[in-house]
């Protein structure tokens, strides 16, 4: 029997294939174990800013809704039309809103540096801490005067009005020119208006006298078919007599018997019987103002303000010493109010309806006094 010399045979070779796959899948389970891990770790971290953010974004949109949808208090809108946006800005102030960015346009009735309109407008209801956005005119669109001489009255309106130009009332005078053809016009052609207005004189036909009728005495019913026959105009101005006849004419202007032409306004003074006749007649008022007192001069302009809303630039834009008085008359139907400005900001108004005095509504307290008497 052999002996064995003590040395171990080498394993069999299926048995290192075996540890070599072992370790290989241990090693694939641990780097997947430490994938889950660092994954579990990176969508945590992600998981939390997530949720920072959100709620950054939550708590801003409960800030804005509260802010833009409930915000403060409801607050009735002010009116700051025809004011500066100066003046604007404090009425808003005080009533919790706020002047936001305004709008510059083009006005031929509204003085420039005044506000137009506004947004949101007068009366409505709104949270307070809003802004109010206005509109502020530029003035008075500077726009060459075209030229229509030699035009027809109408041809002339269509063209003046495309430019967004005015045309009052034309004055008539007997020429060789066609009826109703212009004659003149002021400013002349090419040269810039600062009114917005172009006035215009038309031929009221070849010269022919016409005498003026005696209208003192007539019925107020039968005045208006006697002006037309001659191709005249009629404004009828209210005067309160006590002693006189109702609805007659108690004076006129020209007087009878004098040259007229065609076209010519004429002025008749006529008692009325009631309101509603008086509300249709003109009124003449004699307003007067004193510029506050300063050491420099004050810009003052003035408006008037019809019924209608219609706005009517009384005095344009001048300089006037402080202490100094600004009288004019006025006149105007049924109601009207008289605004004074200085140096851009609204000082007083005078409303005036029927043949009632006054009503005074002073907004600048300078220490002075200023008065309007009709």
């Amino acid at each position: 029997m052999e002996k064995n010399n003590g040395n171990l045979s080498d394993p069999p070779e299926y048995g290192r294939t075996g540890r070599i796959l072992l370790d290989t899948l241990a090693e694939a389970i641990l780097n997947f174990t430490i994938f889950i891990f660092r994954f579990v770790a990176w969508a945590f971290r992600w998981s939390v800013a997530t949720a920072v953010m959100l709620a950054v974004m939550a708590a801003a949109g409960i800030f804005v809704f509260n802010q833009a949808v409930v915000g403060g208090e409801p607050v009735t809108v002010p009116n700051i039309q025809h004011m500066s946006t100066s003046e604007a800005e404090s009425v808003l102030m005080g009533k919790g809103l706020v002047l936001g960015t305004a709008s510059l346009v083009e006005s031929n009735d509204v003085p420039a540096n005044l506000i137009l309109s506004q947004r949101p407008k007068a009366g409505e209801v709104v949270r307070a801490g809003r802004k109010v956005y206005p509109t502020v005119s530029r003035g008075v669109k500077r726009v060459d005067s075209p030229d229509v001489v030699n035009r027809t009255l109408t041809e002339a309106k269509d063209v003046l009005e495309k430019d967004g130009l005015k045309v009052p009332q034309p004055a008539y005078m007997p020429s060789t020119a066609p009826r109703d053809t212009v004659i003149a016009q002021d400013p002349p052609a090419g040269r810039p208006t600062d009114t917005g207005e172009i006035h215009l004189l038309v031929s009221s036909g070849s010269y022919s006298e016409l005498i003026m009728p005696k209208l003192i005495g007539l019925p107020l019913t039968k005045v208006a078919a006697e002006l037309s026959k001659l191709g005249l105009n009629g404004t009828p101005n209210r005067v309160s007599q006590p002693d006189a006849p109702f609805d007659v004419v108690l004076d006129q202007r020209p007087p009878a018997g004098s040259i007229i032409n065609p076209g010519m306004t004429v002025e008749y003074d006529v008692r009325p019987s009631t309101e509603a006749k008086a509300s249709q007649m003109l009124r003449e008022v004699q307003v007067t103002y004193t510029v506050p007192d300063g050491y420099t001069k004050h810009k003052v302009w003035v408006q008037g303000i019809a019924k209608d809303g219609h706005n009517k630039m009384l005095m344009n834009e001048r300089e006037v010493p402080g202490g100094s008085q600004i009288s004019f008359p006025f006149r105007f139907t049924g109601e009207a109010t008289v605004v004074f400005y200085v140096d851009g900001k609204k000082d007083r108004s005078y409303y005036y309806e029927g043949d009632s005095p006054p009503v005074v509504t002073t907004y600048i307290d300078w220490g002075d006094d200023t008065s309007a008497q009709p």
